[in-house]
């Protein structure tokens, strides 16, 4: 299974939705909570009410597990050295450190690119481009929103 752009777009959008859902069902976000993402509403909000309910949360409860199940899948494949099926503590930590590892190399790589004042830091033109470039060189990156410690679903 590849993953692809689209699907990385989509799937951070819904693991990021997943941690504030349940304070979406009132006007006034529990406290703590971060209001769910314009982009999260306009997608999934078919009323065009500008709030989640009903139906559309269920739909967005929907496609975070879809994604869920997909990330489960690419993290099996790259993580399960003794193909059981399951991530043991050893393997939860050797996938984590590779992530750590990759993510380290995807900023420094990053930096090396598009931090044109070599400040450190990417700042207004410096980021034109990065979506594109770190799409097409590292096109199967999981991002670290999608990769929880516990995956849990608020419930609707």
């Amino acid at each position: 299974m590849k993953l692809t752009s689209k699907t990385v777009k989509t799937a951070a959008a819904v693991a990021l939705a997943t941690v504030t859902l349940a304070s979406q069902a009132s006007a006034k976000p529990a406290a703590g909570t971060k209001p769910l993402p314009k982009k999260i509403i306009k997608k999934f909000d078919t009323n065009k009410n500008g709030s989640l309910e009903g139906e559309e949360v269920k739909a967005l409860l929907a496609a975070v597990e879809a994604n869920k199940k997909e990330i489960e899948t690419i993290m099996l494949k790259r993580f399960d050295a003794d193909k059981n099926g399951t991530l043991d503590k050893k393997e939860k930590r050797a996938a984590k450190k590779k992530l750590r590892e990759e993510a380290k190399e995807i900023k420094a790589a990053t930096l090396k690119k598009f931090d044109a004042d070599g400040d450190g830091k990417l700042k207004g033109k410096e980021r034109k481009g990065i979506k594109e470039w770190l799409k097409t060189t590292y096109p199967d990156m999981v991002p670290k929103e999608l990769v929880p410690a516990k995956f849990k679903l608020p419930t609707a």
